[in-house]
């Protein structure tokens, strides 16, 4: 397994009210679809990894879904689910698929921890 450490702050709170300017419904509409999109990114990612003999486009469509676990991760705060985007990325840019396969369950948890700890801040309004 990679050597992935998770950062001790796995939420930026401030990130998320920044872009909303803490409008509360926003938020939640921004999250909302985070959390639509991040599943699907996944969904579409892991299989592509066990796959052998991929094509060009299957390694680029590879990269570009763990850059994109990264980027909105980070986008809405999520830096602990965009830390393990980012060692993804770099794992797929270098073709080391089995690397990438490896943080899957690590990257799945980053995210249901992302979520509890979104509805913790939703119980707050």
């Amino acid at each position: 397994m990679a050597g992935w450490v998770p950062p001790r702050n796995k939420f930026e709170l401030d990130q998320l009210t920044q872009i909303s300017d803490n409008d509360h419904e926003f938020e939640e509409d921004l999250f909302g679809a985070y959390k639509d999109e991040l599943v699907v990114l996944l969904n579409n990612l892991e299989p592509l990894l066990s796959k052998d003999n991929k094509t060009e486009e299957e390694h680029k469509t590879c990269e570009r879904l763990a850059h994109d676990v990264k980027g909105s991760s980070n986008n809405v705060g999520a830096i602990g689910v965009g830390a393990v985007g980012k060692e993804m990325e770099e794992f797929a840019k270098q073709r080391k698929y089995a690397a990438v396969l490896e943080l899957m369950p690590t990257v799945r948890k980053e995210f249901e921890e992302m979520c509890k700890i979104w509805e913790e801040y939703k119980a707050t309004w």
